[in-house]
């Protein structure tokens, strides 16, 4: 996860202004974190919140999206300003489905 994040904040610099050089500043004052750190670390928090509980049925499956879901609403609202440019929402359940069926693929 903190590779994870490191990398979001490395790549935050060059989002929108790709660079096809391999000589890159690493990390400056102005490497943040985006929306991906926050809704990585949203996913943590439920992962942790839901471990020892098996996932063998449907309703644990469900149980642990809606887990997941709270946490990254919960998350989102707690740092409004990062890194969602004019998101209407959408990207929010995109995102939930994608690591979701990461995190249950990983799960079996």
């Amino acid at each position: 996860m903190i590779g994870a994040i490191i990398g979001d904040m490395v790549g935050s610099l060059y989002e929108f202004d790709n660079i096809k050089d391999k000589r890159f500043f690493f990390l400056k004052k102005y490497s943040l974190p985006t929306d991906d750190s926050i809704m990585t670390i949203a996913i943590s928090k439920a992962l942790y919140d839901f471990a020892g509980t098996p996932i063998d049925t449907q309703e644990k499956e469900e149980e642990l999206y809606k887990a997941c879901e709270k946490s990254m609403v919960l998350y989102g609202k707690k740092f409004p300003d990062v890194g969602m440019e004019e998101d209407s929402g959408c990207g929010l359940r995109i995102r939930l489905d994608v690591h979701m069926k990461v995190m249950v693929m990983a799960l079996q």
